[in-house]
């Protein structure tokens, strides 16, 4: 309950830092990742400011974008997974500008503003039945089950 203009609060990346983090779709979606692939995770805004997440000319500053740069240049990752299509579109504007060799794929965002017809549609463009995951009573486990396949689909050789 504090005011997010009046105070500051460290948190994690996809805020697995939760109690119920584990039943994120976030978390299974990186857990599966590290059980089966070696990864690196990162956020294309290196700092947060509640209030100013919508404002593009915070999201287009030249910190994140050098940070991140300098990130992908250390790493060197042969290709790099986004969550969510402004993401991709931004990442995908900066490793061409910088003449980077890399693969970007994006996953539809986890998040519950997109769990209607966007994810319907981004999953059958990828040709992934979502409707074969209709019986699993877990509704985390169904919902994570189609990106799960998107991922192994996309990074295995």
């Amino acid at each position: 309950n504090l005011s997010i203009y009046n105070h500051i609060a460290i948190s994690t990346p996809y805020s697995l830092h939760l109690n119920d983090a584990k039943e994120t779709l976030y978390y299974k979606i990186i857990e599966h990742l590290t059980n089966t692939h070696q990864i690196y995770l990162t956020d294309l805004r290196k700092i947060w400011f509640a209030g100013f997440e919508r404002h593009k000319k915070f999201l287009e500053a030249k910190f994140h974008n050098e940070f991140l740069l300098d990130e992908i240049n250390y790493v060197n990752p042969e290709c790099i997974i986004t969550f969510g299509k402004n993401v991709y579109d931004a990442l995908s504007f900066l490793v061409k500008t910088n003449n980077l060799n890399i693969k970007i794929y994006y996953l539809i965002h986890p998040s519950q503003r997109t769990q209607g017809v966007g994810r319907k549609t981004f999953f059958e463009k990828a040709e992934i039945d979502i409707s074969i995951y209709k019986n699993i009573t877990n509704a985390s486990e169904r919902n994570v089950m189609p990106y799960l396949e998107y991922l192994d689909k996309i990074i295995s050789p």
